[in-house]
């Protein structure tokens, strides 16, 4: 009988999830909607997506790089010029150095990044990955007191132990490379690739642990890259790493409990929610920039058209807006205001003006900010796909 990768390493095939694939399927479709909605501002999502998704990775373990710092890093793409502006930098620590230039070999990954399936991922390629993501930090590993990287080379002893309190034993070191055929051939066999088949991989390729060390983060990129190319990843606006970075450990214990029980099932659930709820605050984030837009451009508008007398009266209005989120009805609007002191008369002129001079949309007896109208018939979408799963938001947001 010929071998597969769960007898080899002892797993149990994934047992039935807390969301079927036609749940996730179902939340899926909703956020790859945004991308078409949202086609003026997508880049914006975009970049702070693989942002936070960079910042998440490069911090999965103990470090001191703030965002403030890691925003101000600036990409040096050839990679020997790169090592040589940290050995050169006298103004910096050991410390400060292997977290900069961690981070910063994972950007550059992630902005030449390109989508993955599992038809044209081979282990050339995950050394590759490797190499890229780990290259110079062996430099420094010694002051910092992490183990040593060996840049897009195989874990070549057995000495690696995965959790401080009873230590997972890893395969043996001189089984690697058949694992990693067997992982890649299970896989590729698949006819349809789902998030749990990809969450699934996550566990398994981490239980081989291929590395010495850095298999954590070629394994996040790796699933990064997997749900961008499956369409899980809503053109790289929605990342599980980023949910691994606020969740640390949760993450690691369910990690470890699926490599304890050699069944990817505990792992995946967690994973799974994770997803929901990475989409969930995907939302919540373009709603709130799209509110920010409107703001600066209100501000330009009232500087720009609005006297002195009635200066007061539209940032009124303004904070009226903001606080019904963007879309509202003119009840919605007219109550506001008089929340701040304003009669129905003063509200209603307010209101017909904004929309006369195009600051406020309105359609179907709903008055919105651009692009909110869309943002609005997406999250009812979701709102009532959570309620016929029995999700709830406030579970959600724990």
């Amino acid at each position: 009988m010929a071998k597969n990768i769960y007898d080899e390493l002892g797993f149990k095939m994934l047992s039935e999830v807390i969301y079927p694939s036609t749940a996730i399927d179902g939340a899926r479709d909703i956020f790859a909607s945004l991308p078409d909605k949202l086609a003026s501002m997508k880049s914006l999502v975009i970049s702070k997506s693989i942002f936070e998704e960079t910042y998440a990775i490069s911090t999965a373990e103990y470090s001191e790089l703030t965002e403030v710092e890691a925003d101000s890093i600036y990409i040096t793409p050839e990679i020997e010029a790169r090592l040589k502006k940290y050995k050169d930098d006298t103004s910096l620590d050991s410390n400060q150095k292997y977290e900069k230039l961690e981070f910063e070999n994972i950007e550059s990954v992630e902005t030449n990044i390109n989508p993955l399936g599992f038809n044209n991922l081979n282990i050339g390629y995950i050394k590759k990955l490797h190499y890229d993501l780990t290259i110079g930090l062996d430099s420094y590993t010694k002051d910092v007191g992490v183990s040593k990287y060996h840049p897009g080379k195989l874990r070549g002893s057995n000495s690696t132990k995965i959790g401080k309190i009873r230590p997972i034993i890893l395969p043996d070191h001189k089984k690697i490379l058949s694992l990693l055929k067997l992982l890649l051939r299970e896989f590729t066999g698949r006819k349809n690739i789902s998030l749990k088949d990809i969450v699934e991989f996550h566990v398994l390729f981490y239980a081989i642990h291929p590395f010495q060390n850095g298999n954590k983060r070629v394994v996040r990129l790796l699933e990064s890259m997997l749900l961008h190319h499956y369409g899980y990843g809503a053109e790289r606006m929605l990342s599980l790493a980023a949910y691994y970075g606020i969740k640390k450990d949760n993450t690691h214990f369910f990690l470890l409990q699926s490599l304890r029980k050699k069944d990817a099932t505990s792992f995946a659930n967690f994973a799974l929610r994770g997803y929901l709820l990475s989409g969930y605050s995907m939302f919540n984030h373009i709603q709130e920039l799209l509110l920010d837009m409107f703001k600066n451009n209100y501000k330009k508008f009232m500087d720009l058209t609005i006297s002195e007398s009635r200066y007061s009266d539209y940032k009124a209005a303004l904070n009226s807006v903001l606080l019904l989120k963007g879309l509202f009805s003119h009840g919605d609007f007219v109550t506001a205001m008089k929340k701040r002191g304003y009669t129905l008369g003063v509200s209603q002129t307010i209101l017909k003006e904004l929309k006369d001079k195009g600051v406020l949309d309105h359609a179907n007896g709903q008055y919105f900010i651009h692009k909110m109208d869309g943002m609005q018939e997406a999250t009812e979408k979701l709102l009532k796909f959570f309620f016929e799963y029995g999700i709830s938001v406030d579970e959600l947001n724990k």
